[in-house]
């Protein structure tokens, strides 16, 4: 052992050539019960979350990759039984972001949860495979693309997504080959903007954020236009009808009096 001028230990020359960062912060982990607990409101909420099994590379169901969400290493969704209808709800997109998984993060948080709610003929009816796996294809596309979709609807009360095509929805291709999404939607009331809120984020609400299955048609006509104007339409319309419920039993909206 070496000893200084006063006679205490000194550290060996090697150790003073290490030098340790420290720890990064650990992460808020308060954002997944408190959306839980909202969950829990608005419906019966299954205990077991659903997750994405690897894609088996064969058949359109394979367009879907596997990424890392914010801070968890797979995807998971949420199912809340409502009276007639099922609400399929992403779990863990508005999660702060963990650098272990990401490297670089951008410098904002999704602060949304995505959710597409589809009729239920009984208890026991299992919901659709093509809504899980709409719902992961979109979610693992903004987070690839670094996509603000939160920004994007300040900007602007509505938009149109466009989603890989999944197996099941093979009628409700557009002619661009996708399947049309309306965001905007609010899951409750009639005001554009005023989203129901799952939880908080640093003071900063957590959206619910229904995604509206969109006839061909309608996907197509909304995209004719070079702004919002036609899915500000289609918005106001589905208002008067059926809202964000998404279903496969009906025809475009577009030209009905």
């Amino acid at each position: 052992m070496n000893l200084d001028a006063r006679g205490g230990a000194r550290s060996p020359w090697w150790s003073l050539a290490i030098v340790r960062e420290p720890p990064p912060p650990p992460l808020d982990q308060s954002l997944a019960p408190a959306r839980a607990a909202t969950l829990a409101k608005i419906g019966q909420l299954d205990d077991r979350g659903i997750t994405r099994a690897p894609p088996a590379r064969t058949g359109v169901g394979s367009n879907v990759e596997l990424v890392p969400w914010p801070s968890l290493a797979v995807g998971k969704l949420r199912l809340v039984r409502r009276p007639q209808t099922s609400l399929v709800v992403t779990d863990g997109l508005s999660d702060p972001w963990d650098p272990g998984l990401h490297g670089n993060v951008p410098a904002f948080r999704f602060g949304c949860e995505l959710a597409i709610e589809v009729p239920r003929t009984d208890d026991a009816a299992p919901v659709p495979a093509w809504v899980a796996a709409l719902l992961f294809g979109v979610s693992n596309w903004l987070i690839n693309e670094r996509f603000d979709l939160r920004a994007r609807l300040r900007a602007h009360p509505c938009t149109t997504l466009g989603a890989l095509p999944v197996a099941g929805l093979e009628a409700w291709r557009a002619p661009n080959g996708l399947h049309g999404l309306l965001v905007g939607l609010p899951f409750v009331g009639e005001t554009l903007g005023a989203h129901a809120v799952l939880a908080r984020d640093r003071s900063e609400a957590v959206w619910l954020l229904p995604l509206k299955l969109l006839h061909p048609v309608e996907y197509a006509w909304a995209l004719g236009a070079r702004d919002a104007s036609r899915a500000t339409w289609l918005v106001q319309s589905f208002l008067q009808s059926d809202r964000h419920l998404s279903r496969t039993d009906r025809g475009p909206i577009i030209g009905q009096s």
